[in-house]
């Protein structure tokens, strides 16, 4: 299709400079012609077409992350801390959390490790013939996974077109009867050039899951703690106020218990989201015939600097038997590039009321280089060489 379009506008050109040296003309109006060696500014609508993005994608976080959990792997639950260091521990029915003392050796070196900022909910969790306080908190699972099928190719190949809004400002530096040069600044600025969405799917998985309870378990060491429900605080007790039980922050014994067994089954979404503003400004020496006093024709080769505004998301989901969400990836990038490229355009202008013109225009926009951008594993390649068609009304001063 862009191939069709730079053969008409080649055509195009040819006609325009077949006319110029077949005809002989002057302007007749000298008040029209005072006018138009002044400033015109024009402005209007600007239709681009044929800009185009090339995308591929031939990976998934979602394989990374099966292989890493086939050999088998455990994953514990979130919020419970380590065995190896001081932290703020919630659990299903309770909480053990560090209080202003606990890691704090200038606050009380014989309270290091230790805290009063604790609770529990039920009286089951205590054994007072053992001297220990239970806790335990769900969300483990041990996975066993043994197969997969992914990392199937996506790809796209799209032109994209879109009305945008155009800006030029030309002032005649050279007459000879009824050819003329100028010197053209235009703007053409087209948001939104690109904003598409699309929907993938590259891998699927199988395997065994085993879900487990995490059992924590802290030694009193005398304590008798406070009837349940308890709660606990983090500031130590003021003048007046009974002390309050003082436990250890980092349990003593953790175990965990097997709670189901299920089959799974693993299968991802990747999601696109692509964003693509244009802001071009050319600058080009016009060459103009004039028919008549009031119509003419035109044609220009100049230098384009355009200026892309790309935001560009890939969003990858891994869902667990078709609805629950195990994992989530997301990537993008937000840049601003600058391509430089050449400029090739032929148009009409009408003057009317002595002092206002109507304009026609169609140009060519070759760039002298793609960009090419990396948004995870896919890949998308902008090409801006374009085609596009103005209608421009503007006034001579």
């Amino acid at each position: 299709m862009l191939l069709i379009k730079r053969y008409l506008l080649l055509l195009v050109l040819y006609i325009f400079a077949f006319n110029c040296y077949g005809q002989e003309a002057e302007l007749k109006d000298p008040q029209i012609e005072q006018e138009l060696k002044g400033w015109k500014v024009s402005a209007g609508a600007s239709w681009r077409s044929g800009v185009n993005l090339k995308t591929s994608d031939n990976g998934s976080h979602s394989s990374d992350w099966f292989n890493q959990l086939s050999k088998p792997s455990n994953v514990y639950p979130t919020g419970i801390g380590s065995l190896n260091s001081y932290a703020d521990r919630d659990y299903d029915n309770g909480f053990v959390y560090k209080d202003n003392s606990t890691d704090n050796p200038d606050a009380d070196p014989d309270a290091l490790g230790s805290t009063w900022y604790w609770g529990y909910m039920y009286d089951n969790q205590y054994s007072a013939s053992e001297g220990i306080l239970s806790f335990y908190k769900d969300g483990g699972a041990n996975y066993y996974l043994n197969s997969s099928t992914g990392d199937g190719i996506y790809s796209s190949d799209e032109d994209y077109d879109k009305i945008g809004f155009i800006l030029t400002l030309r002032k005649a530096v050279y007459m000879n009867d009824n050819v003329w040069v100028n010197v053209a600044l235009g703007i053409n600025i087209t948001p939104d050039m690109v904003d598409s969405s699309s929907e993938f799917s590259n891998f699927t998985g199988a395997g065994i899951k085993e879900n487990f309870r995490v059992i924590d378990t802290y030694y009193l060491r005398g304590v008798v703690p406070p009837d349940a429900p308890y709660e606990g605080r983090y500031d130590p007790p003021g003048q007046g106020e009974d002390p309050q039980p003082v436990i250890q922050n980092i349990p003593d014994v953790r175990n965990e218990r097997i709670t189901s067994v299920e089959e799974t089954s693993y299968e991802n979404q990747i999601f696109y989201d692509n964003n693509l503003d244009i802001y071009s400004v050319y600058l080009a020496p016009e060459f103009q015939y004039f028919v008549s006093d009031y119509f003419s024709v035109f044609a220009s080769v100049g230098i384009e600097a355009n200026v892309m505004s790309a935001d560009f998301s890939r969003n990858e989901k891994l869902f667990e038997n078709g609805s629950e969400l195990v994992q989530e990836w997301n990537d993008s990038v937000d840049s601003t590039d600058l391509l430089f490229g050449a400029n090739f355009k032929v148009g009409m202008q009408y003057v009317f009321a002595d002092k206002y013109i109507l304009g026609a225009n169609a140009s060519y926009s070759l760039p002298f280089d793609t960009e090419t951008y990396d948004v995870g594993s896919e890949t998308i390649e902008v090409d801006l060489e374009s085609f596009s068609v103005d209608f421009e009304i503007g006034i001579l001063f």
